[in-house]
């Protein structure tokens, strides 16, 4: 098991770096090793999911599945598909209640601040190995490639909302304080966990995100990410 362990971190130290799982143990440089007893094996699943198994004899296995983060004693199956595109393109979108606007991912940087006047550049962002320009306004944050010079800046696409505030909601009323319960009551199960964050995702754009943060208390944040710049 503690062989186990070892060979999931490496897995998931490689989805943080590359943004993707491997495609076989190779590329974490692990040899993959014939049949035998104790034998890991790594089985990528879709995009987002996995497994690690090993025989322990007279019939009986170990599994890892990366959807429970578990390590279970039976074989419960996951299906071979790609879990993407389970968001409509048209959720990505925020409410901000106080203006009476929906802002959708990929806006114009130009219409942003037209919405929201003197946004000022404040800082470099990295998420999820992206590197951005971030552009505060009251309790959220627009971001766009770090890359964009100055004078691309206006036409650049906002590739990253971080919002902070219950000013804003996404298109089924969720919103900062919103319970972890009511939020899978209204998006389902979530296409990936980590911790106390949970990933919905859609792959028509380059892959797009939207991930809810949660507390004790609930929702603290939520971000939508237009990933691939």
């Amino acid at each position: 098991m503690k062989e186990g362990n070892i060979l999931v971190e490496k897995i998931e130290n490689f989805r943080m770096v590359h943004n993707r799982l491997p495609n076989s143990l190779n590329e974490i440089g692990v040899e993959e090793k014939q049949d035998g007893i104790d034998t890991l094996y790594y089985d990528k699943k879709s995009s987002l999911h996995y497994i690690v198994y090993f025989g322990m004899g007279l019939g009986e296995s170990k599994t890892f599945y990366s959807d429970s983060k578990q390590w279970e004693d039976f074989d419960r199956g996951m299906a071979d598909t790609n879990l993407f595109a389970n968001l409509p393109m048209d959720e990505y979108v925020i409410i901000d209640k106080s203006k009476n606007v929906e802002i959708r991912l990929g806006i114009r940087f130009s219409e942003i601040c037209q919405i929201y006047p003197n946004l000022l550049y404040y800082s470099i962002r990295k998420y999820s190995n992206i590197t951005f320009k971030q552009y505060p306004a009251e309790g959220i944050i627009f971001s766009i490639s770090a890359f964009a010079k100055p004078e691309e800046v206006q036409d650049a696409d906002v590739r990253l909302i971080e919002i902070f505030s219950n000013r804003y909601s996404t298109k089924r009323g969720v919103t900062i304080g919103t319970s972890k319960e009511e939020v899978l009551s209204k998006y389902g199960n979530a296409d990936y966990i980590d911790n106390n964050s949970y990933y919905y995702y859609n792959e028509e754009w380059d892959v797009m995100e939207l991930m809810f943060k949660f507390d004790e208390n609930g929702l603290v944040s939520f971000i939508y990410l237009a990933a691939g710049t």
